[in-house]
């Protein structure tokens, strides 16, 4: 059953329906509310008692540990602590990992430092004095203090403690990445979902994680993850994840927002050629419009196979979230109608983004005072002169003359691009100069 929300706690309103589960994701901004419902959950829920709330103040680790009658009422106390909420208190207490390895009984402290050994430094506990039997046991990792070791180790021993300990039935995780490299934490992630499901004899816990990382989304059980926001009053809001789109989107803005930040481009312009891509790049470059990249779809100077290659292509490309609204094309003006009109309703293309420019070739955009400088021609004679350049590249042959220039498609683009300047773009042609801004202005990157 879900745990209603009794009394306004913190930004979370009375009556809001904390979801119920195995496995629950919280993610969303910072004060939108996350770490709230698990300390909710910890402190004021009737499921309260069975919790355990591991909060992200958990790299204070002690060095050694006074084994005592006692001890297992200073367990008992500090799992009360980590109950007694004040509004003054911004986070609660973790617990200490090296008092709750050392209470816990061989078989399951044996596990800990097992999975412990396999990810971070070995683990071992020992006297404190090797030659007084009865010296106080501390933990070492590679030898050293574990109070002394990295903030992932220190941070990742107190989930490791608290997810394999035999008595706690509900854990809340606040932040489980804190200090720990992404490859650790796909390999935590791994150990929460056999938690949460009992599998390897491991104990069985409902588990309720807060994070700001996209590994510790539930990828195979959509609805474990769960978006929260503040709404115009400033109290918090859930929404469940219910579509392998709407992850996507997720998992995109908790990797930045922007696929700059992944190494992707800004947009995508699809061309026909190799000599397409390389004139593009230049004029987008000199339009201000860096960070868009112009895919080619063949090396094959045939229309038919080039176009049929894009149409592979954006099978592809098209079905990535934050690429399918924005991706454009432009191809040449002997392109079948039949085949922009797929295009055209395969992205769903409210009318802009796919162009097919009126002229069968890009040579025919290259601006005529660059051509003439590369070639000798008169700027006057240009257009004939591309005209018998392409025609006689058209029938097969690998290099053809334009003026003094001798070069294939390709080369002839490199050597326009090269020579192309800021100046140039005023003699570019409307159709160029629309798409290019079509291109620049549907880019996720801001402030450009």
């Amino acid at each position: 059953m879900p745990i209603v929300v009794d009394q306004p706690f913190k930004n979370l309103p009375q009556g809001l329906e904390i979801p119920d589960g195995d496995l629950l994701i919280f993610t969303g901004p910072n004060n939108s509310g996350k770490s709230a419902i698990l300390q909710y959950v910890n402190i004021r829920s009737p499921i309260s008692a069975e919790c355990d709330y591991i909060s992200p103040r958990r790299f204070d680790l002690s060095n050694q540990v006074a084994i005592a009658l006692s001890m297992d009422d200073e367990l008992r106390n500090m799992f009360n602590e980590r109950k007694a909420y004040s509004e003054a208190m911004t986070e609660l207490n973790a617990p200490d990992p090296i008092r709750e390895l050392l209470s816990l009984p061989n078989p399951a402290r044996q596990r800990i430092i097992e999975w412990h050994n396999r990810y971070f430094g070995q683990l071992h506990v020992e006297r404190s004095s090797p030659e007084n039997d009865y010296s106080a046991p501390r933990i070492t990792i590679d030898g050293r203090l574990a109070s002394q070791q990295g903030s992932g180790s220190r941070a990742v021993l107190s989930v490791l403690c608290a997810l394999l300990h035999p008595s706690r039935s509900v854990l809340l995780i606040d932040e489980p990445e804190i200090g720990v490299e992404p490859q650790v934490q796909k390999r935590l992630v791994e150990l929460i979902r056999k938690v949460a499901r009992g599998e390897d004899g491991l104990p069985r816990k409902r588990i309720l994680i807060a994070t700001h990382s996209h590994i510790f989304l539930d990828k195979e059980t959509l609805g474990n993850n769960w978006i929260v926001t503040k709404n115009a009053e400033g109290t918090a809001m859930l929404s469940q994840v219910k579509s392998r789109e709407e992850l996507h989107t997720l998992i995109y803005r908790l990797l930045g927002n922007s696929p700059e930040d992944l190494l992707f481009p800004d947009n995508i312009l699809v061309v026909e050629g190799p000599s397409d891509s390389i004139f593009w790049r230049r004029v987008l470059g000199l339009m201000g419009a860096g960070g868009i990249a112009v895919h080619f779809s063949d090396g094959d100077s045939g229309v038919g196979p080039a176009t049929a290659a894009i149409d592979q292509m954006l099978k592809t490309q098209a079905y990535i979230p934050w690429y399918r609204d924005r991706l454009c094309i432009a191809v040449d003006g002997d392109v079948a109608k039949g085949m922009i009109d797929g295009w055209r309703k395969f992205l769903k293309d409210d009318g802009t983004r796919v162009h097919q420019l009126s002229q069968k070739g890009i040579e025919f955009y290259y601006p005529a005072s660059v051509v003439s400088a590369l070639s000798g021609v008169p700027v006057a004679e240009v257009p004939e002169a591309v005209a018998a350049f392409v025609a006689a590249m058209g029938k097969g042959a690998r290099t053809a003359a334009l003026g003094t220039f001798m070069g294939s498609k390709r080369d002839l683009a490199t050597a326009v691009a090269n020579s192309l300047e800021a100046a140039h773009l005023s003699e570019l042609s409307p159709e160029l100069v629309q798409v290019g801004e079509v291109v620049r202005a549907r880019r996720f990157s801001t402030g450009k």
